[in-house]
């Protein structure tokens, strides 16, 4: 086989020392834009194997339908090539009995019961063997893809050093009786395979071997500029944001600079991106003596949330979100709807009956999560019909029941969050 020689050696290496370059500095970008910035993948799936439903489910119906003829092969094999019997024993372990009956109903039992017990097992181990993979794997990506690239560049880098210490001579014309003799070298040496399987693996042994080509290193050195490329703009470009503007999640504590039990600070001219405007008034002129009055924070023309305050000490105990840039740690954030909100870990959705006669509905409905309560809309648009059929029939002895997300009418939204400071 010839050795590739397209351009002269100097050329070739001036090449792979540039693409060298090019992926060196990739890699250390891409290193420095994951571990100090904030490269974020998000999970696909978002719940339980029984409640998920997006497109992702879908893919695991035809391993529930292979399990299913599995469990049906080996329940009609058993049936057809096994002679099951019940056995009676005494108090010494002798066989007193055979009942031939018992043990066929038993078999045609397990003719029916194998295919739904093959579905059921395959489907959940292929759900969440890809369930970790993603949601494992998603999050370790960034990771991965740079303790790739780095071993990359090292890897490149010592075939860079030998091909340097390696002088290439000239490429001479190939005559006719060196090649017979090459082919009669090649037909005393050892056997080598042939056919397709010889072809792949010499073109996979040409590619890893030609790094006198600048083709490769050009390709090479694209390659980790893009990837290199993503990584950096993800990490200090967006970072965690959405559309171009960030975003902040509740903890425990508050939000960002709002911190619960704590006397506010305006930091709207600090850029941290939670807002940069705050409107302070009094909600009622007989509150302005005592003290008493409410915040609104802006970021430009929106509302992002709203907390009351005295002017003694100021501090926060609850906020009010309306912004879908807050969001809670499990996800939910205003403007989202309430099917999709009631799918996330920790909400419950219950519906009260109205002992005091105050509610026209005659019930009250209620989200809430840990350390936050929903805020809903219109409750005429709240409910589907089946919904307000579950909560018209609460009474006194039957005062609350749960709800299920498909309770909740398709256009029914968060309206907005109460947070406040966890027990």
């Amino acid at each position: 086989m010839k050795k590739f020689a397209s351009m002269p050696a100097r050329t070739d290496k001036l090449f792979a020392l540039v693409a060298l370059v090019l992926m060196s500095l990739a890699a250390v970008a891409s290193i420095v834009a994951v571990l100090f910035g904030d490269v974020k993948f998000a999970n696909p799936l978002t719940g339980n194997m029984f409640t998920d439903h997006t497109w992702l489910r879908v893919l695991f119906y035809p391993f529930a339908f292979i399990g299913g003829c599995y469990g049906l092969y080996h329940g009609v094999k058993q049936l057809f090539t096994e002679d099951v019997v019940e056995v009676t024993v005494d108090s010494d372990g002798k066989v007193v009995d055979k009942n031939h009956m018992n043990g066929c109903i038993y078999q045609i039992m397990l003719l029916f019961m194998m295919p739904i017990a093959g579905a059921l097992i395959s489907y959940a181990i292929v759900y969440y063997i890809l369930y970790l993979i993603l949601a494992v794997g998603a999050f370790l990506l960034p990771y991965l893809l740079i303790a790739a690239m780095a071993l990359g560049v090292v890897w490149y880098g010592l075939r860079y050093r030998k091909m340097g210490n390696v002088d290439v001579p000239a490429a001479e014309p190939e005559t006719d009786d060196m090649a017979d003799k090459t082919e009669t070298a090649e037909g005393q040496g050892e056997q080598k395979p042939a056919g397709r399987l010889a072809s792949v693996r010499s073109s996979i042994g040409v590619f890893f071997r030609a790094f006198r080509s600048p083709i490769i290193s050009t390709v090479l050195a694209v390659a980790y500029v893009v990837v290199g490329s993503l990584l950096v703009v993800s990490g200090f470009h967006l970072g965690r944001t959405t559309g171009g503007v960030q975003t902040f999640v509740v903890t425990e504590n508050g939000i960002g600079s709002l911190v619960f039990g704590k006397p506010f600070a305006d930091n709207s001219a600090s850029g941290e991106g939670l807002y940069n405007r705050v409107e302070k008034k009094a909600s009622d002129d007989r509150y302005a003596e005592a003290g008493i009055y409410d915040y609104t924070l802006w970021m430009n023309d929106e509302k992002v949330a709203v907390f009351t305050a005295t002017a003694a000490s100021s501090e926060i105990a609850s906020v009010t979100v309306y912004s879908p840039r807050v969001s809670l740690s499990n996800g939910v954030c205003p403007t989202m709807p309430l099917r999709e909100a009631g799918k996330k870990k920790g909400v419950e959705m219950t519906a009260m009956y109205d002992e005091m006669g105050e509610s026209p509905a005659g019930y009250y409905v209620s989200v809430t999560c840990d350390g936050a309560n929903v805020i809903l809309g219109d409750e005429t648009k709240l409910l589907t019909e089946q919904g307000r059929k579950k909560c018209e029939a609460l009474s006194s002895t039957n005062s609350e029941i749960k709800l299920q997300p498909e309770d909740f009418d398709r256009d029914a939204k968060v309206e907005a969050l109460l947070v406040f400071k966890r027990n």
